[in-house]
């Protein structure tokens, strides 16, 4: 928990401390009542609105000659870090070799939902076990992305690599599905994959 929402939750404490002393002290005239009434009803909305402000994160950009809050889900800032966001995940995913196709699969997964990875998951221990038994190799190029209508993302890309008896290349066309997350240690982006589905042209 950061030290802000800490001291966020302190005041909030003191507010609802502020309102036992209130009830406690001997006021006996109705217009007191009505008076120490109105505090009690100004401290909670106060002490509601302090703590519904623990789960709001608003995302700030530091450029090279500004600083900013990025409110609007269509600032520009945004719409980039999506798109590498989805090149971040393809790369993980589709760029790997025998040494490393676990911890490529790692980070990959991180960058999904825990439905999607429920899903998912025997068929990438899967793919993993038998990309790490042998001589392999790949390596993913994103050519282009787009966003349909429905809000999916289209990823054409193509896969080159080797394997011990041949070299391939192959052409992609994949559809990714993102939701909003939080951001995490080990997910900066605060997005999430959802649904991955891959056709070979």
């Amino acid at each position: 928990m950061s030290s802000e929402t800490g001291e966020s939750s302190k005041r909030g404490e003191e507010l609802v401390s502020s309102t036992k002393i209130l009830l406690r002290s001997s006021y006996k005239s109705p217009i007191s009542n009505i008076i120490i009434l109105g505090l009690v009803i100004v401290i909670g909305l106060l002490s509601k609105n302090i703590l519904d402000r623990e789960d709001k994160v608003l995302p700030i950009y530091v450029g090279e000659n500004t600083t900013r809050i990025i409110t609007e889900e269509t600032d520009p800032i945004l719409q980039k870090e999506l798109v590498n966001f989805i090149l971040s995940f393809v790369d993980n995913y589709y760029s790997f070799d025998s040494g490393n196709i676990e911890e490529r699969m790692n980070l990959a997964t991180d960058l999904m939902t825990e439905k999607w990875f429920r899903i998912q998951k025997d068929k990438i221990k899967t793919h993993t076990q038998k990309i790490a038994a042998r001589e392999f190799s790949q390596k993913a190029k994103v050519l282009n992305i787009t966003r349909e209508d429905n809000g999916d993302f289209t990823v054409d890309l193509t896969v080159v690599g080797k394997n011990r008896l041949n070299n391939f290349s192959q052409k992609y066309k994949v559809t990714i599905l993102i939701d909003k997350a939080k951001r995490t240690e080990l997910n900066k982006w605060g997005l999430e994959v959802a649904f991955v589905k891959e056709t070979r042209i």
